[in-house]
């Protein structure tokens, strides 16, 4: 019953954002295609600090057919600090940065539905609105990436299939059907001509569409490609990509939600690092403090993180994932990371360990 009046109303509020978030922005096909493609990245502006790490590994990349890269903050740009772009363009001069910014009504309005899926789509959009390539690839801002030809082959391979969308992955979540061969956004590269002309912003936020007679909910960018325009899905590899996930939107709810709790795959961990990749292991240094002593909670970012849900099988996997990306970053596994992912992994013994004897203890 109560997963019933929690799908109710998610239906009604997804409704009434359809009904006000065309209203924030618009676009019209692109007069002038440029061939190659562009990147674009949504930023968080509490997180902009992990920025200068993702940069540092597409600085990395070859950029043959990159023509410009769009990063989006979910702020107006009077509440970034106004040294910030200035400096980022500085750092990172040999690449075509262009950095955008909500306007006043825009954050009113993703402030106001506090929502990763909001923000997700205003920060795409904002910046498909002013691209000019052909192509644009979709950059996650809690991914990094490691082979060098990994956007150059998305590119080529985007081109020689023919599609509209390429994805790394088939989307597997809710009521959408794996069968469907929808392709995830995450990494993905589409034709930004081809959508620009065909679809109005709003299409590319969640929908309910009424498929083989049931209605289901189409996620961000699903409606567009059940609408028009073929897709494929071209796997990456392992040493591709490091993409944990859920990064930005657990971070979103634990700023913004009274009483939220880390799920067991706590993905917070890697924001420290994602920082330090950027140069700057403050950050890094102070959670890893805590994590030498802590029973159950620690600060981070000025709110209390609770761990109890924090899983021993997720920390393998994810010490398992930044080793490999710090491999690939230093060339080596420096000392301060490798006792950064001890001490979490000895956080999660010692709870689990204290936890057994409390239950030993009330059964005596």
């Amino acid at each position: 019953m109560k997963s019933k009046i929690r799908k109710l109303g998610r239906g009604i509020i997804l409704r009434l954002l359809r009904v006000i978030l065309p209203w924030t922005l618009r676009w019209k096909p692109i007069e002038s295609v440029h061939e190659g493609y562009s990147i674009i990245i949504g930023c968080n502006a509490p997180l902009a600090s992990m920025l200068a790490g993702n940069l540092e590994m597409i600085r990395r990349q070859n950029r043959e057919n990159l023509k410009q890269i769009h990063i989006v903050f979910d702020r107006t740009r009077g509440n970034i600090d106004e040294t910030f772009e200035t400096s980022v363009k500085k750092r990172f001069a040999e690449l075509p940065l262009e950095f955008h910014y909500y306007t006043s009504f825009q954050a009113l309005v993703a402030h106001a539905a506090c929502s990763p899926w909001v923000y997700c789509w205003m920060s795409w959009c904002i910046a498909i609105a002013a691209v000019q390539t052909r192509y644009v690839f979709l950059h996650d801002f809690d991914a990094m990436l490691i082979r060098p030809d990994f956007c150059e082959d998305r590119y080529h391979t985007i081109r020689k299939l023919g599609v509209e969308y390429l994805g790394i992955q088939i989307y597997r979540w809710g009521d959408v059907a794996a069968d469907s061969k929808y392709v995830q956004t995450f990494e993905m590269i589409f034709n930004s001509a081809f959508v620009r002309e065909r679809f109005k912003p709003i299409t590319l936020f969640n929908q309910f569409r009424r498929v083989n007679g049931k209605t289901i909910e189409l996620d961000s960018f699903l409606d567009a490609q059940f609408l028009a325009g073929k897709r494929d899905m071209v796997p990456a590899l392992v040493d591709d990509l490091v993409h944990p996930g859920q990064v930005i939107s657990q971070f979103l709810r634990l700023m913004h939600y009274r009483g939220y709790v880390p799920p067991e795959k706590n993905n917070l961990f890697w924001v420290p690092y994602f920082i330090m990749v950027g140069g700057d292991s403050t950050c890094l240094d102070d959670l890893s403090k805590q994590m030498a002593t802590t029973q159950r909670y620690v600060t981070f970012f000025g709110k209390r993180m609770d761990l109890r849900e924090l899983s021993a099988e997720h920390v393998k996997k994810m010490t398992t994932e930044m080793l490999t990306l710090e491999q690939a970053v230093a060339g080596t596994i420096r000392p301060d990371i490798a006792e950064f992912l001890d001490r979490i992994a000895r956080f999660v013994e010692r709870r689990d360990a204290a936890a057994d004897n409390a239950k030993s203890a009330s059964q005596r």
